[in-house]
C-alpha cells in the first residue's frame, strides 16, 4: 500500500520547539508502516516557526519571509527523516511512485498540506492520512468562521486544489 502521513505543525511543534514524546510515538507507528508499505511523511511548521516568523512580519520583504519560513521547515524534515530513518525531501521532482520519505516547505506559496497532496497524487497513494487538532478539513477556517463546514469526502486532486489556494506563512 501506498501511503502518504500529513503530521500537522500544531501536534509536532510547540513553542519551544519539537513535541519530541508525541514524534517518538508517531515514530512507532511510522516504524511499523515502513516496513511493508511506501511512505511519504509530510510536516508543518507549528507554533515555534509561527512565532520565529511573527517576529520578522514586515520587518523583510514576503518573499524573503517565505524563503525563512521554507528553511525553518526544512529543519523539520531533517529532523524526522533522523527521528523516522527516512530520506528528507526538498524537491518535489524526486518524488516518484517508488519514492519514501519526508517532506515539508518547498517553495514559496505553497502550504505543506500541498505539498502533502501532491507527493499522493505523485505516488499514487491509496491513503492519505491527515493529522491534526481540529477533526478534518473544512471549506473555511472553522476557528474563525462559524459557517465553515467539514468536507466528508475528497479525491487527491479536490484537497490538492484546496492546499493549492495561495497561502502566506504563519
Amino acid at each position: 500500500m501506498r501511503l502518504v502521513i500529513k503530521i500537522g505543525g500544531s501536534l509536532a511543534f510547540d513553542a519551544n520547539g519539537p513535541r519530541l514524546a508525541y514524534l517518538k510515538r508517531v515514530g512507532e507507528v511510522v516504524a511499523v508502516l515502513k516496513k511493508k508499505h511506501q511512505l511519504i511523511v509530510a510536516v508543518g511548521g507549528g507554533q515555534f516557526i509561527r512565532k520565529y516568523l511573527r517576529n520578522v512580519k514586515g520587518k523583510l520583504p514576503n518573499r524573503q519571509i517565505e524563503w525563512i519560513f521554507i528553511e525553518l521547515l526544512r529543519a523539520n524534515v531533517r529532523l524526522l527523516s533522523f527521528m523516522f530513518g527516512l530520506k528528507p525531501i526538498f524537491d518535489l521532482n524526486e518524488v516518484t511512485k517508488k519514492t519514501t520519505g519526508v517532506v515539508g516547505g518547498i517553495r514559496p506559496g505553497r502550504s505543506t498540506d500541498a505539498n502533502a497532496a501532491v507527493c499522493a497524487e505523485k505516488i499514487k497513494a491509496d491513503l492519505f492520512i491527515k493529522l491534526t487538532n481540529v477533526e478534518g478539513i473544512f471549506t473555511k477556517d472553522p476557528k474563525k468562521y462559524k459557517s465553515a463546514r467539514l468536507i466528508e469526502k475528497l479525491s487527491f486532486g479536490e484537497l490538492g486544489k484546496i492546499a493549492e489556494k495561495k497561502t502566506a506563512p504563519a
